[in-house]
Parts: structure tokens; C-alpha cells; sequence
């Protein structure tokens, strides 16, 4: 089974959301597919200790979230993953998806 995640993110260095999201989706993801818009905080170093495969955006345009997210997804697979996880880079996968052996069990039985 292989399961690739994504996020679109904005900066989150400060107030520590992106590291414990990335966190979060690493216990069960084989790739971590991410869309910058246009941080200014030091994201880049966070990305690379998940391995993310990123699409840098050159401007913060949140007015271009769909056509972002699109292309994030465009990304994401050719990956060729069996499911895709999208959550929000402030938000974390609840205390259910802890594992990645949990994680597939209750994926194969959907």
C-alpha cells in the first residue's frame, strides 16, 4: 500500500504547527507532498528533514489557493499512491492514525 500525504503551507515555523503536522502525517506517509506560499520564516530546513517533495510559490497569492492546490495534487500523483492524505499544515492526524500498521488496517477495511 503506499499512501502519499499533502499540505499547502504558509510560514508555521513560529508557532510550531508545521513541524508537528509534518510529524503527524511521517508516521504514516511514504512521500510528503507540500505547496509554499511564499513563506518568510525558515521553512526550507523543516522540509528537507521530512524529505517533502515542495513546489515553491514566488509570491503569497491565497487568492490562487485552487489552482495551487491543483497543482499540488498534479504532484502528489505521480507518486502513484494507492490513497492520498490532505490535511491542513495547522493540523494534526488525531490519536487513530498514530501508526502506520493501524493506519493501513483501517484503510483496508473501508
Amino acid at each position: 500500500m503506499h499512501i502519499t500525504g499533502f499540505i499547502a503551507n504558509r510560514n508555521g515555523i513560529a508557532n510550531g504547527f508545521l513541524r508537528q503536522c509534518l510529524n503527524s502525517m511521517a508516521r504514516i506517509v511514504d512521500n510528503i507532498v507540500v505547496y509554499d506560499d511564499a513563506s518568510d520564516e525558515a521553512v526550507r530546513p523543516i522540509y528537507a528533514e521530512f524529505d517533502c517533495t515542495v513546489l515553491y510559490g514566488r509570491q503569497h497569492a491565497f487568492h490562487r489557493e485552487l489552482f495551487n492546490k491543483q497543482q499540488l495534487l498534479k504532484v502528489a500523483l505521480q507518486f502513484k499512491p494507492d490513497y492520498l492524505i490532505w490535511i491542513d499544515s495547522d493540523a494534526v492526524l488525531g490519536s487513530y492514525w498514530e501508526t502506520r500498521e493501524r493506519t493501513e488496517t483501517t484503510l483496508e477495511n473501508m
